[in-house]
């Protein structure tokens, strides 16, 4: 399984979301550039996570961010809907 680090478009300092290819929020972070984007995430995802992911920037292979945030929509949309709230 794949997780994609996402963030500012320049990799400079912004907000930096750890993302697994099934739209799941694994961690996010506050970081000053990608440089140190991978640790703090890594630092900062559930412990039981750890390990289970091949860690990818996105754009390293065929994931857009388009796509991505797709995918994190429809997973929310999906828990929402088993929470029995109106989408």
């Amino acid at each position: 399984m794949k997780a994609y680090i996402d963030g500012p478009s320049d990799l400079k300092f912004g907000m930096y979301s750890l993302i697994t290819e099934e739209g799941k929020v694994l961690s996010t972070h506050t970081c000053s550039s990608l440089q140190y984007a991978k640790s703090d995430l890594l630092k900062y995802m559930p412990e039981e996570n750890r390990g289970a992911y091949e860690i990818l920037l996105l754009g390293e292979d065929e994931m857009t961010h388009e796509e991505l945030f797709r995918r994190v929509k429809e997973r929310a949309e999906a828990r929402r809907v088993e929470d029995g709230e109106q989408a």
